[in-house]
């Protein structure tokens, strides 16, 4: 696996460089916009030197742009230009990357190697987190440091990313026939992928991740070796036994059986900072869900617009004695909702055809890691604003694209073996 890697290595254009590096900087988050501009100046170059043309599916591309375009009719609706703004720059790459790579013709080859880069580099990533919290445990025998924030920041993000190298490297193990050390290091690797997701305790990432193996269990259904994500399922079911492992994860359910229809909100002669500070994010979640609902009754077609949501928000949150979230200004982490919020059911509508076009193509060619991807991107849009994320908004638009996008000059598929 790493031989052909390194073979391939010499034979890649300054695209394909460039797109590793993508890979990579995906993952150190504050790298996402040199690699951009190392991906813009390396298609510029190669189209200068007439070593590349546009190749793109003008109807593909378009779809793979559709977050974009969504925000853009929602910026004639918004009044906060501000607010609208800040979105833009998040939303960006899903409008250069599709028409960056429309450039570059993929293969599937090249294509399994850019999934090892990521995860070996997300691999180095979080095994460097681990060793760094090591570190501090020596020195104060503090358990904490190796859970949730404190082995990583941006716990949310790297739980996304997590659970889609876990994954597109089940997926990868199942469909290719490996050698016994090739074996022996993948199933390492995503035991220890799998011990991380647990120690980030990223409640909502941590089913899609048990969820999304069991998926992929019965997809492979006629494959001898889907049995290993049986046994990922049964070891991620052991660790959660451990007490340490059951951290946020067993308090969040906790916080889950408490809520009713009509949640107690804090009122008005309770406004205390303790009161406040003690309410759960289960509890924020949920009324930041309810809020949305309110506030697209008022306005279901169109929305309230790409800048005005979070004034909304917090006019329903003041209104309704939300103040927990008040003070929070708590987005909705439903990534459904928010486009609700933003765009209407016009809006909704369009980005459920953007889903049904990656889960079509998907269903088609089952490309590696494009079930992964899509799982990915549905079930966690369920629990997190992807699209409206500052880390995980390049991530899916990158991966959208480099595993989605078809171009005129046709596509390798790939032959599924039992």
């Amino acid at each position: 696996m790493m031989q052909s890697v390194f073979i391939r290595a010499r034979q890649l254009s300054w695209t394909e460089w460039a797109l590793l590096f993508n890979a990579i900087t995906l993952i150190y988050i504050d790298l996402v916009p040199v690699g951009i501009i190392v991906l813009f100046l390396a298609v510029v170059y190669q189209v200068v030197q007439k070593k590349c043309s546009f190749k793109g599916n003008v109807f593909n591309v378009f779809i793979l742009c559709i977050p974009f375009i969504i925000f853009c009719v929602g910026f004639i609706n918004t009044e906060n230009f501000t607010k609208a703004f800040e979105d833009l720059g998040r939303l960006l790459p899903f409008i250069i990357f599709p028409l960056l790579l429309s450039f570059h013709a993929n293969n599937k080859r090249f294509q399994n190697i850019l999934l090892l880069v990521f995860c070996t580099g997300l691999v180095l990533f979080l095994f460097f987190s681990l060793v760094k919290s090591s570190l501090y445990y020596f020195q104060d025998g503090d358990l904490s440091h190796f859970f949730y924030s404190s082995l990583v920041t941006n716990t949310n993000s790297y739980s996304i990313f997590n659970m889609f190298a876990i994954a597109a490297l089940t997926e990868f193990f199942l469909r290719n026939d490996l050698n016994k050390k090739q074996t022996f290091l993948l199933q390492i690797t995503l035991l220890f992928l799998v011990l991380i997701q647990l120690q980030l305790q990223s409640r909502i990432m941590i089913l899609i991740t048990l969820f999304s193996l069991f998926i992929l269990f019965f997809l492979n259904w006629k494959n001898k070796k889907k049995w290993f994500a049986m046994v990922l399922l049964v070891f991620s079911g052991l660790l959660l036994q451990i007490p340490i492992f059951q951290g946020r994860f067993q308090s969040g359910l906790k916080q889950s059986r408490t809520i009713t229809i009509n949640p107690k909100e804090v009122s008005k002669g309770d406004k205390s900072a303790e009161v406040i500070n003690n309410c759960s994010s289960t509890h924020l979640r949920y009324n930041a869900i309810i809020s949305c609902y309110e506030i697209v009754q008022k306005q279901p077609i169109f929305g309230v617009g790409s800048g005005d949501w979070l004034d909304e928000l917090t006019k329903n949150y003041k209104v309704n004695n939300r103040y927990c979230n008040l003070k929070e200004k708590t987005a909705p982490h439903n990534q459904y909702a928010r486009i609700l919020l933003k765009h209407g059911i016009l809006g909704f509508i369009i980005f459920l055809l953007y889903l049904l076009f990656l889960f079509r193509v998907a269903y088609n060619e089952r490309e590696i890691a494009q079930v992964s991807f899509v799982l990915c991107l549905v079930f966690s849009s369920i629990g997190y604003d992807l699209m409206d994320g500052g880390a995980t908004a390049p991530f899916i638009a990158f991966f959208a694209c480099f595993l989605f996008l078809k171009l005129n000059t046709g596509k390798t598929k790939l032959v599924l073996k039992d």
